[in-house]
């Protein structure tokens, strides 16, 4: 039995098997998804009896430190791993704000005028003090 190219090309065109086409290329990533693994990974077949293990126990706490000072980190609820940092206290130089360390800003400058006052005390204290002993 032959079949002509006309009969292939009718039968490809109909929408049965368009709609069977593209049901198969939307479920495909789905099916060979978990069959290959980046490099460096390989693939697990899990069975009834085997479980993926926990990297922590959910809900513990782990302490932790960044460069401005020490901290906590909880596990998270599916026990994959802890969360970031969240800092307790601060390092010297340092000061908490909602869980964050700034840096503590320095003392402000003395102003200028209060600069020429402090000059100006000073060198009459000294003027004093010379007219005082010549005296």
């Amino acid at each position: 039995m032959t079949i002509s190219a006309a009969k292939i090309r009718s039968l490809l065109l109909t929408k049965k098997f368009i709609s069977i086409v593209v049901l198969l290329l939307a479920i495909s990533p789905s099916l060979f998804m978990f069959q290959n693994c980046g490099k460096g990974f390989d693939a697990i077949k899990a069975t009834s009896s085997s479980s993926l293990s926990l990297n922590c126990t959910p809900g513990a706490n782990l302490g932790c430190a960044t460069g401005n000072g020490p901290g906590n980190q909880v596990c998270d609820a599916q026990g994959l791993g802890y969360g970031a940092c969240a800092l307790s206290s601060c390092d010297a130089g340092f000061n908490l704000q909602n869980g964050i360390a700034y840096l503590t800003p320095a003392p402000p400058a003395p102003r200028p005028i209060a600069l020429l006052i402090m000059v100006w005390a000073l060198k009459s204290a000294i003027l004093l003090a010379l007219a005082l002993a010549h005296a």
